[in-house]
């Protein structure tokens, strides 16, 4: 009986975390690169451009997602 109740539970974890990553995976396709047909337009040369044109990418999601925070953070002090 407790072990039938351990393996629900661990597939129940498993389900859970399953969904999770899928649900990640989902957020962070689009800010691949070559993810749509601006990607494929501008396809680097080489394996050196690729690389610098994802860290480009990356620098720039994380001003964006550090710009909004700051915002979030402006509004929320403004507020009070």
């Amino acid at each position: 009986m407790m072990r039938s109740f351990g393996l629900i539970a661990l597939l129940v974890v498993l389900l859970i975390v399953a969904w999770l990553s899928v649900r990640q995976a989902s957020v962070l396709s689009p800010s691949l690169p070559g993810g749509g047909a601006a990607g494929a337009a501008s396809a680097p040369a080489n394996v050196r451009e690729q690389s610098q044109q994802i860290q480009k990418q990356v620098l720039q999601e994380i001003n964006k997602a550090m710009q909004q925070e700051q915002e979030r953070r402006d509004l929320t002090d403004e507020a009070k």
